[in-house]
């Protein structure tokens, strides 16, 4: 598996569901405004009928049928709206479009027959005559209490869905947009002030999503800056050791390649059996806790000092644990010389002392009475006292040099190179 950055990791997937969400409320908001459209224009057919109503009152039969084709041409005119006026027998005697005489029988139209019983009618159907769809309302008409006729208000349907469609459309192509990432597009507004609603809170949404995700990449760029500059590796893994995040000092210390290791378990990018039941004591504690792996490398023995502490998620719950790695193989070594030369040094220092030590008891012990005794045993004394005093002005020369050498240079002498081989 590839690796892939935290960030998108995160982020596709909420993307892909902010949109889904996005395009679900869209739909929704559509049908809904589609509805609200459809009642509302509706209603203003309705309002429309009673107005010509009140116009054509008491002209709704045969003898008024050529001053009420007149008057339908005339309000239909004024108004932007097709007028029909019918006889209760579905006889067609005003239309503001046609001429009534060629006009079919309207009884059989639904809104027309629901009009004729005393109601409003409405339907959406294609009219023959217009040759479009057509939004239909029909209201009774009333002389002495009884249904004389029906005047009818149309609208064309396609006018109200594309005021509708094509705003929604604009949305949908934005919400398109910001599924690919074009969050600094702002969606245009619209003359419909629920379609203009939506399309400003969409706006709003992207635009602090934009903030978001650019704050979110600069700290992931932060991070990773921190991550590459730290000399200590560093490992995120979650609870079932797949690796989150691993920094390339972790990589070189570990001998894993991170452009790999993203997304795979632990135990897949590296054999090191130390390193995996560390990882489990981690995983398995909710506390810090440390530990010195010895791993090999390179045909010699790595000192890790290796700490493990609980990788908590946003909800502050244990997600995983977050092991940090640092290389101590050269203070290790440095240890085991500093060890080395003390041993050595007691060593040397055992030497003349003990030998000093003797000549002294061998003197306590009755040579003290032989003169021709006591010379050799002082010129041992001697040479090893001298010896002592040697090893140790040995021992501040090189406290001296190590001084020197961390505030400033070696001086140099010149000297012969033979006495210092002799006595080598």
């Amino acid at each position: 598996m590839a690796n892939k950055r935290l960030v998108w990791q995160i982020f596709p997937p909420f993307l892909v569901i902010l949109v889904c969400a996005l395009i679900a409320v869209t739909w929704t908001i559509s049908r809904e405004l589609e509805t609200f459209q459809l009642n509302q224009a509706t209603r203003d057919l309705e309002a429309r009928a009673l107005l010509a109503g009140e116009q054509l009152s008491g002209n709704v039969n045969r003898e008024g049928a050529a001053t009420v084709d007149r008057l339908s041409k005339e309000l239909g005119k004024k108004i932007s709206t097709r007028i029909t006026v019918i006889l209760s027998d579905g006889t067609v005697i005003g239309d503001s479009e046609e001429n009534p005489q060629q006009m079919d029988n309207h009884a059989g139209r639904p809104e027309i027959a629901v009009a004729l019983q005393g109601k409003t009618g409405t339907a959406t159907r294609f009219s023959q005559t217009l040759r479009q769809n057509m939004l239909y309302v029909a209201i009774p008409t009333f002389e002495k209490g009884q249904v004389t006729g029906s005047i009818r208000t149309a609208l064309v349907a396609l006018a109200v869905s594309r005021r509708i469609s094509r705003p929604l459309g604009e949305l949908q192509k934005g919400a398109e947009s910001f599924a690919q990432g074009n969050l600094d597009h702002p969606l245009p507004g619209s003359s419909v002030a629920e379609i203009n609603g939506l399309a400003e809170a969409m706006n709003s949404m992207a635009e602090q999503l934009d903030e978001r995700l650019r704050t979110v990449v600069q700290q992931h760029n932060e991070q990773e800056a921190v991550l590459a500059s730290m000399i200590e590796g560093v490992i995120a893994i979650d609870a079932d050791q797949v690796i989150l995040k691993i920094n390339s000092a972790a990589g070189d210390l570990l001998n894993i390649n991170p452009a790999i290791a993203g997304g795979r378990r632990i135990g897949e990018v590296t054999r090191k059996v130390e390193l995996h039941r560390f990882v489990a004591q981690a995983l398995a504690s909710n506390e810090p806790i440390e530990a010195e792996l010895t791993l090999p490398h390179q045909g010699e023995e790595r000192y890790l000092q290796t700490h493990g502490s609980p990788l908590l998620g946003a909800d502050g719950q244990k997600i995983g644990a977050l092991i940090v790695v640092h290389n101590v193989t050269r203070l290790r070594r440095l240890e085991n010389l500093r060890r080395d030369f003390v041993a050595n040094v007691s060593h040397e220092l055992k030497t003349p002392i003990t030998a000093i030590k003797g000549a002294v008891e061998t003197l306590k012990d009755g040579a003290m009475d032989d003169p021709q005794a006591v010379k050799p045993f002082l010129e041992i004394a001697g040479r090893q006292a001298d010896r002592l005093n040697a090893i140790i002005e040995d021992l501040l020369a090189l406290s001296r040099l190590e001084r020197e050498a961390e505030s400033a240079g070696i001086e140099r002498t010149q000297q012969k190179l033979q006495p210092i081989l002799e006595s080598a």
